[in-house]
């Protein structure tokens, strides 16, 4: 037990001697699947796809930041439209060479139309994720990542923003970060 606490508190000292984001920094970022698609069918009507998740937080500690995130998904075609908003909140911790861990717990609603009926739903979500902030200005990261979202009974997990009723899924995932008041390196 000695070696083990030991050896957290010698990784802890090194990670936050090496600090790359400091305290007081903001983050801002957009997910690679912000977007708007229009599609036309030749036999079919026409249908409109939106998309964007965000996130926001602000570094408590050096390395270290509490935030939120919002995801809209909207789907409309002729006598047909679903949308799924989620909110949440989220932690992250940067290691050593920009790496984060991030975890977070979101609340997932999704609505439905169809000639005249309706229906609503709502789960819950973890979502959680591994990737490097790959910076190409001070301020500015382009941020690959691992993500495996993990959904309660009634689902939660979206594909594309649509609730398909899976409880867990994962994938990779391309953002893009701004980093705000980081001091230099």
């Amino acid at each position: 037990m000695k070696k083990v606490t030991m050896t957290l508190l010698t990784v802890f000292t090194v990670s936050a001697a090496i600090a790359q984001i400091n305290k007081g920094a903001w983050l801002i970022g957009a997910s690679s699947n912000v977007g708007f698609n229009s599609y036309s069918f030749k036999n079919s009507p026409n249908e409109s796809l939106f998309n964007i998740n965000t996130k926001a937080g602000y570094f408590v500690i050096d390395n270290f930041t509490v935030g939120v995130n919002l995801g809209y998904f909207n789907s409309s075609q002729s006598g047909f439209s679903s949308s799924t908003t989620s909110i949440g909140v989220f932690t992250r911790y940067y290691l050593p060479k920009n790496f984060f861990l991030g975890v977070g717990i979101n609340s997932v609603s999704n609505s439905f139309s169809s000639s005249g009926t309706s229906s609503s739903s709502s789960s819950t979500a973890i979502p959680m994720e591994l990737g490097i902030a790959a910076f190409i200005t001070k301020n500015i990261a382009v941020e690959p990542s691992i993500n495996y979202i993990k959904g309660d009974d009634k689902g939660g997990v979206t594909y594309n923003g649509i609730n398909i009723g899976a409880s867990s899924a994962i994938g990779l995932n391309i953002g893009f970060t701004v980093y705000l008041n980081r001091s230099g390196e």
